[in-house]
């Protein structure tokens, strides 16, 4: 699954979760393990190829092209995938401030503060080629500012029904947004603000991703284990049949999962 498939889902999650006609069903905790286990197997590979990037750096290679090149996509993803990680935390504290319970949250904010880590050293990387005149860094900084307006955006969806500002980028941004979305309008009018905002987001972030996303085999069981704990029969069946589509057993993901750790276990060995 191509990152940008990851960050509609999460995109869709948000608009949908924030309505308690949404409950979540993971009885035994297999999907949001299932989460938890390759959200951390994708960090550690985030961490090895951002290991080489510093290398570079210290052979003087980090204002090559190529290097730049080679990393781009890897960068992206991290960049783009922490709007899924911020999301995914605010939709699972909802989930637990509902059922009075701390079921999901843990597990999620757990990924979202790997996250963050993962984040502060692709940061460092940017300002370091910004500093050289690298119109890659630049580029991809300018990515970054998309990201994180998006992520408050999608993240207004859920202030009603829980605290987003340890999960916004800039919370008063956020808080705006919601306001903005109290207006209201009508059930037609609403659902063309929603279907309006998805195309936005495909034009004006995903389309600046790269054909190539360096994890797409994490990324896609990252996607079926949220599609498994998210996916349920609503009103907007517009919505339902997109988290259908790509939605499969956890016992798949949790399936493939083990094979992809397996199989790095004996690279490594």
């Amino acid at each position: 699954m191509h990152v940008r498939e990851l960050v509609e889902l999460a995109a869709r999650i948000a608009v949908t979760s924030s309505s308690n006609v949404h409950p979540i069903h993971d009885p035994k905790g297999r999907s949001i393990q299932t989460y938890w286990s390759a959200a951390r197997c994708r960090s550690d590979r985030w961490t090895r190829s951002i290991r080489r990037q510093g290398e570079m750096i210290l052979r003087g290679e980090i204002t090559s092209r190529e290097a730049w090149a080679r990393f781009e996509p890897l960068f992206l993803e991290i960049l783009a995938s922490e709007l899924v990680s911020r999301i995914i935390a605010a939709a699972a504290t909802a989930h637990d401030v509902r059922r009075k319970t701390a079921e999901l949250e843990p597990v999620a904010r757990s990924v979202f503060t790997a996250h963050l880590e993962v984040r502060s050293k692709v940061l460092q990387l940017l300002l370091t080629g910004e500093r050289h005149g690298v119109a890659a860094a630049k580029k991809l900084n300018d990515f970054r500012r998309r990201v994180e307006r998006w992520t408050d955006l999608l993240l207004a969806h859920l202030s009603p029904a829980t605290d987003i500002h340890d999960f916004a980028f800039e919370p008063n941004r956020s808080a705006d947004f919601a306001d903005d979305l109290r207006s209201g309008g009508s059930f037609d009018e609403q659902h063309l603000a929603k279907e309006l905002m998805f195309s936005s987001l495909r034009g004006s972030l995903l389309s600046h991703l790269t054909a190539v996303s360096p994890n797409a085999d994490l990324n896609e069981t990252i996607g079926r284990s949220l599609s498994s704990l998210f996916n349920s029969s609503h009103e907007e069946a517009g919505e339902a049949g997109w988290l259908a589509r790509i939605s499969q057993m956890t016992d798949d993901a949790q399936g493939m999962l083990d094979e992809i750790v397996a199989m790095e276990a004996g690279i490594v060995g």
